[in-house]
């Protein structure tokens, strides 16, 4: 098999892309706290930040989809608002999966604020 062909076999479709990145998610990983100045550094509307702060913890709390299986009224979305918010942290670079804060480990006490992603699409 030449080259080209073995570079086309592996490389993603735009489709791929889509669906790989669904998984994944884009943007590097981060602590609460580094979120939180990111997205305040932000121009989103004041609404929207508290929005995507609440988002984040919710997702940290329990898992990627937590926040659209809720109902309405325990603070659960729709789906498009959903995915507004996973565009919204793609444009700041935030990947919706965080460090947790109290991470440590047997040769480390504390762990990176931030991680960059190593699945970047």
């Amino acid at each position: 098999m030449s080259e080209e062909g073995i570079e086309n076999k592996f490389s993603f479709s735009v489709h791929g892309k889509k669906h790989v990145a669904s998984i994944v998610h884009t943007g590097d990983y981060y602590k609460i706290h580094e979120v939180k100045k990111i997205i305040s550094n932000s121009s989103f509307s004041r609404r929207k930040k508290e929005s995507l702060r609440k988002f984040l913890v919710m997702i940290s709390k329990g898992n990627i989809d937590t926040y659209l299986k809720k109902p309405k009224e325990e603070a659960g979305v729709s789906s498009p608002t959903y995915r507004q918010y996973f565009q919204d942290l793609a444009i700041l670079e935030v990947n919706p999966i965080l460090i947790p804060k109290k991470l440590s480990t047997k040769n480390y006490n504390s762990f990176l604020s931030f991680l960059k992603n190593p699945f970047s699409i």
